[in-house]
Parts: structure tokens; C-alpha cells; sequence
């Protein structure tokens, strides 16, 4: 296989890492730990983060998938198709936001084309794919930044202080639960279009 799987999870979502790997296979997991994140310090949701980056073998890509997402059927084939487009950070869920009228524009256009990717300099967690060699730059450069920073946030400057873009999968790989967020997200973030 030429990506490894991990999964980041909350202690209180054990069921449904349960379900993950019940589907991905017995992949491992990062436990979040105490002190959790908050609305206002989201720092903890990069440690977790951060640690189930580490938990990659020695395959060409790494994938973060979180507790609440959920995989496409076929999931790791469709993962293996997607990293043959190169060696690029992938995202792997992909919802309008209204603060991306450029991504919005680029998901219309490549979407119109069928199946594909696009390219955006921002990153969503429910599920990325980053080159395995990068890993340790990628946390380094992160570990530096305003420790109350979430994981998101850290990973997107990181590809603005490369000039890099992310490729987002269309139709995304992964949704999202709809469910009530640790963070204060608003519930039901689900994918503008997903592989099912």
C-alpha cells in the first residue's frame, strides 16, 4: 500500500472509531487527551493531530482521518487513485464556505469536468493526506505557531509559507457527521458533494 492510515479521536467518540476501523481495518488511533480543546484554545486538536501524523509507516503518504468522518466506499482505493495525481497535501472533504469565493468558483468549475480535484491554499480536517517525508517540516513549522491555534489553521499556513495549495478530492472522500461539535462548529458541515 502506498498510504498508511491514522485516526485522530476524541475518547468520548470511541463508537464510532469503532466504526472506522471496523471499515479501514485496525488502523491506529491518537487519543485526544486532557486538556481538551475549546472554543477559545484549540491548540489540544494539533496535539492530537499531531500525534496520529506520527503514527505513519514507512509508505509514501499519510492519512489523518478524524473520528467523525465518514469514509467512502472503497475508501483506500479511492485513496490510492487520488495520490497518483503526485506528491501534494490532499484534502479530502470539501463544503462551501462563504469566506472561499475563490475555492467555491474552483469547485464549480471542476466539478462541471466530472470527478477530479481542485486546488485551494486552506485544508479541512475530517480528512488530509500529506507526503510522508513532509511530516516532520509540516510539525515543525507548526509546533512554533500561537499555541491556541487548531490544527486547520496551523496546517493552512504552513502551505502558505511554501506557496503550495492543497488538492481537494471532488466528490469528497470522506463527510461529516452531522453532530454537535466539541469546538462550537455548527452542526451539520457535511460535504457539498461526497463519493458515498
Amino acid at each position: 500500500m502506498n498510504v498508511s492510515i491514522a485516526i485522530m479521536a476524541h475518547p468520548q467518540r470511541a463508537a464510532w472509531v469503532a466504526e472506522l476501523q471496523a471499515q479501514l481495518g485496525d488502523v491506529p488511533v491518537a487519543w485526544a487527551e486532557p486538556p481538551y480543546a475549546t472554543k477559545r484554545d484549540r491548540g489540544p486538536c494539533w496535539r492530537t493531530k499531531r500525534a496520529a501524523l506520527l503514527l505513519h509507516t514507512d509508505a509514501p503518504f499519510h492519512c489523518v482521518i478524524q473520528d467523525d468522518a465518514i469514509p467512502c466506499s472503497d475508501f483506500v482505493d479511492h485513496l490510492e487513485q487520488l495520490i497518483q495525481r503526485g506528491e501534494r497535501v490532499y484534502g479530502l472533504f470539501y463544503r462551501h464556505k462563504r469566506t472561499w469565493p475563490e475555492a467555491i468558483a474552483r469547485a464549480n468549475v471542476a466539478l462541471r469536468h466530472g470527478r477530479g480535484v481542485f486546488a485551494h491554499n486552506n485544508i479541512l480536517g475530517p480528512g488530509v493526506v500529506v507526503p510522508t517525508h513532509r511530516i516532520a517540516d509540516l510539525i515543525a513549522f507548526c509546533d512554533e505557531l500561537d499555541p491556541t491555534l487548531g490544527d486547520d489553521d496551523r496546517m493552512k499556513l504552513w502551505l502558505r509559507a511554501n506557496d503550495e495549495e492543497a488538492l481537494f478530492a471532488l466528490p469528497s472522500l470522506v463527510d461529516h457527521r452531522v453532530g454537535p461539535s466539541f469546538i462550537g462548529h455548527p452542526e451539520h458541515r457535511t460535504a457539498w458533494v461526497f463519493q458515498a
